[in-house]
């Protein structure tokens, strides 16, 4: 699966247009009427897993006239990692934080994320208000929309829409609002009452390096009500005071002078009144293999491969694990028109094993070609536990 990734470049985005310091404001006007549609087409789209069994329901408990929300932290194992008992417990932290969205409750159950290949994973559950597991479907959740997981717009773009990524969803008739911010991915998967998401924070620099380096990945979750004054919030701010040009003559562009790299402290301010959830990272050293100019980074449950499109020379690979279990990945290579009309070249890798997702990530500079791909194994790794790659008869470790 490809990423659309939307990596505004302020400065490109206003290469064009010759103002000014004085015209400053007209600049900002054009940039957002350029940009001011409701939607836009998904920047990850969220393959959806038939289940081969179903998973029993958990018990859910009166106390005291109320209702208890039980954890089942079983569900994303089973889902992702079958067969990964001990190791999972090992990376999945365990949260149990409760949202309100009419009618249904959703509980964050927890997460597993690795900052070391920059992936990581969400697990929802959702209820009605008695406490009774409500089954939830891709279509219900994305109803009325393309069967694409679909990015909204917020207000102020400049301030907002390069860190920023909010999602409109739907439970019933109640609306929902995922949003998140310093990611550039997002897969949506359901099972019964369960929903569960995968985020990439993989984005590419001119250098390769990683563009949200040092950049903490958070989410909310809000309701309808919520939403509207997080985006009033967001409307109040002056973007004009907070987002100056000036413009340079000798290159003809038009140069923010203000930080571009991150979100504003004014922004973060806004976030903060919503109660974010960070998402903890596990802690490693994680094995590095080298092959060729293609350099792999080993993460418990995903691996990074780190190269350039135009110049890569790892074709079909297996991983092998200490047990002699096997994961056989094939090359992809896929041509396609850029935005101004160039053709675009990309590198990926899948895998047919029937316990693997195909959860995978990617992100690709168009100047450089230098890419970064991700993907979950469908199985955790120990936590010393070292692979072997074998590519055209060589084993590399």
């Amino acid at each position: 699966m490809e990423d659309n990734n939307i990596k505004w470049n302020y400065c490109d985005a206003m290469e064009s247009i010759k103002v000014d310091v004085e015209e400053k404001e007209k600049a900002i006007s054009l940039y957002n009427a350029d940009t001011s549609s409701a939607k836009i087409s998904s920047v990850k789209r969220g393959m959806p897993k038939i289940a081969v069994a179903a998973l029993a329901f958990v018990c859910v408990l009166a106390l005291s006239g109320g209702v208890v929300w039980a954890m089942n932290s079983a569900a994303i194992k089973e889902f992702f990692f079958p067969n990964s008992e001990e190791e999972f417990k090992q990376v999945y932290t365990e949260v149990g934080k409760e949202y309100d969205i009419g009618s249904y409750k959703i509980i964050y159950e927890g997460s597993a994320y690795e900052e070391a290949v920059e992936q990581g994973y969400l697990s929802f559950s959702v209820w009605d208000k008695e406490g009774n597991p409500n089954p939830v479907t891709l279509a219900e959740l994305l109803a009325d929309q393309d069967q694409n997981l679909t990015y909204i717009w917020l207000p102020n773009g400049l301030l907002t829409n390069h860190f920023i990524h909010p999602y409109e969803l739907k439970i019933g008739s109640d609306k929902w609002y995922f949003v998140s911010t310093y990611n550039n991915g997002l897969g949506l998967f359901t099972e019964d009452n369960n929903l569960y998401m995968t985020f990439s924070r993989l984005d590419t620099d001119e250098n390769g390096e990683n563009y949200y380096e040092g950049k903490n990945f958070q989410f909310m979750i809000l309701n309808k009500d919520q939403w509207k004054t997080f985006n009033d919030d967001i409307k109040g701010l002056n973007q004009s005071e907070l987002c100056p040009f000036s413009y340079d003559k000798e290159t003809d562009r038009v140069i923010p002078n203000y930080d571009t790299n991150a979100l504003l402290p004014e922004v973060v301010e806004i976030i903060n009144r919503y109660d974010p959830c960070d998402v903890e990272s596990l802690t490693y050293s994680p094995q590095v293999i080298q092959i060729g100019n293609v350099k792999l980074t080993v993460g418990r449950a995903n691996m990074l491969i780190d190269y350039n499109v135009d110049d890569c020379d790892l074709g079909d690979f297996i991983v092998r694990r200490t047990d002699g279990t096997e994961l056989k990945l094939s090359r992809k290579e896929t041509t396609f028109k850029k935005g101004n009309g160039e053709n675009g070249h990309s590198v990926t890798w899948f895998t047919d094993n029937p316990q693997n997702y195909n959860t995978g990530f990617g992100s690709t500079d168009d100047k450089t070609g230098n890419a970064k791909w991700g993907f979950n194994y469908g199985f955790i790794l120990g936590a010393d536990e070292k692979v072997t790659i074998e590519t055209n008869g060589q084993i590399y470790e």
